[in-house]
């Protein structure tokens, strides 16, 4: 017996024939739709719903019903069933609830309690259960599954009154795995949502590069592209995927200018805004030699082997980096690594140090929490007795172009 993974299939109308076509996530990731040819568009009242997959050399078709978050979850299930039956096993409970996304909470619920009780420890049972009874006694007003993103805010703030950091940061992941297997995606951006510990206020907890850290990193690049590239993103406190777009006409004397938008690369900023970010002279005397050295025709100064932009590949190279010059990657208060990331925080307090205002770091970083900056604020002031001085002698938001763009390299 030979199977083939499942695929979900699209049928519908189209200027009054049947078209069939494969489905693909849509552009927010929140449902599935045909695929097409980018930018096309199609006009259809409804979709149907098809599982496809070959079995024994044959081409197995199966409607899957008129809901996008059913046929996700049949198609998930089918593939275990498949998957057990070809090694002669009894195929599991399906790990992914079929339900539509006006079900009521409390019914989805209680069918979740009831498919992990078998195959879960007590404890995470109850762990399972206490945060779905939380979000019950928290959000009584929220009868439906497709209504919990509007509740995420009222849930966090009752259970911050009642319990500890770490078990707020617990039932709320917890919750977040229960909307997942009901196909439910969440909106909450993630800067609002529960971390495993308390943001200190003097930003003792920021964990981010330092100088000789960056010296490290610099001395770990193989060639003069790599170094740019640390150069860059430490000197600007730019983004990834901003650094992976940068064409050599965003380059000016001093400044780099960060486009909102690049729809040749169907890229957009994460606030959808641009900014002109202050840096120093030397380093836009580089990028552009190291511009007169790149093909003509090759706009992108850092694109990757493909010849496209890519933030996810400069994630890479700054880890290899960091691994080769034997630095510490830092990480977020929730323990996730952020290797190129880790430069923007870097970046403000190298400013900050240097005793740039708090109104200048925010317009080049695109920062607009103040209660964010002041954090930073903090952690560069307690850094030496020179940064506070320097930064307590910061008075005014205006600056002299000359001191911006005149510093010195790394």
């Amino acid at each position: 017996m030979v199977t083939r993974k499942v695929s979900i299939w699209i049928r519908y109308k189209q200027e009054g024939e049947w078209v069939m076509k494969r489905a693909q996530w849509s552009a927010n990731r929140r449902n599935i739709v045909p695929g097409m040819a980018k930018g096309a568009r199609i006009a259809a009242e409804e979709y149907l719903y098809y599982l496809r997959y070959q079995r024994d050399g044959r081409r197995a078709m199966e409607p899957a019903g008129r809901d996008s978050v059913t046929a996700v979850a049949l198609a998930t299930t089918r593939e275990i069933e498949l998957f057990a039956a070809e090694r002669g096993q009894k195929a599991p409970n399906a790990n992914v609830v079929t339900a539509n996304s006006r079900d009521k909470f409390a019914d989805a619920a209680q069918a979740h309690l009831r498919q992990i009780a078998g195959g879960t420890k007590r404890s995470t049972y109850n762990a399972y259960r206490l945060a779905l009874e939380n979000f019950q006694e928290a959000c009584p007003q929220c009868l439906y599954l497709d209504q919990v993103n509007a509740s995420l805010r009222a849930f966090i703030a009752w259970m911050r009154e009642r319990l500890d950091q770490t078990t707020v940061y617990n039932r709320f992941s917890q919750l977040l795995t229960f909307l997942a297997k009901n196909g439910i995606e969440v909106t909450l951006p993630k800067g609002e949502r529960p971390k495993r510990r308390v943001l200190s206020k003097d930003g003792t907890d920021i964990e981010t590069y330092s100088d000789e850290d960056i010296k490290k990193l610099l001395a770990a690049c193989r060639d003069e592209r790599e170094r740019l590239i640390v150069l860059v993103a430490s000197e600007s406190g730019m983004r990834r995927g901003e650094v992976a777009h940068l064409e050599r006409e965003n380059v000016y004397d001093g400044k780099i200018v960060v486009r909102a938008e690049k729809r040749q690369f169907d890229f957009t900023t994460k606030k959808k805004r641009g900014r002109t970010v202050g840096v120093p002279r030397w380093l836009t005397d580089k990028l552009r030699a190291y511009a007169e050295m790149i093909p003509v025709n090759q706009s992108l100064l850092f694109p990757s082997r493909d010849g496209r932009p890519s933030g996810k590949a400069l994630n890479g190279l700054t880890n290899r980096i960091a691994k080769d010059g034997g630095v510490k990657v830092p990480r977020t208060i929730s323990g996730e690594r952020k290797p190129f990331h880790g430069f923007r925080s870097y970046a403000a307090i190298k400013r900050l140090r240097e005793g740039r205002t708090i109104y200048e770091v925010m317009e080049w970083l695109g920062w607009e929490d103040a209660d964010t900056m002041m954090r930073y604020l903090k952690k560069a002031k307690g850094i030496s007795e020179e940064s506070r001085l320097a930064l307590d002698a910061t008075k005014e938001p205006e600056y002299d172009r000359e001191k911006v763009t005149d510093g010195k390299a790394a």
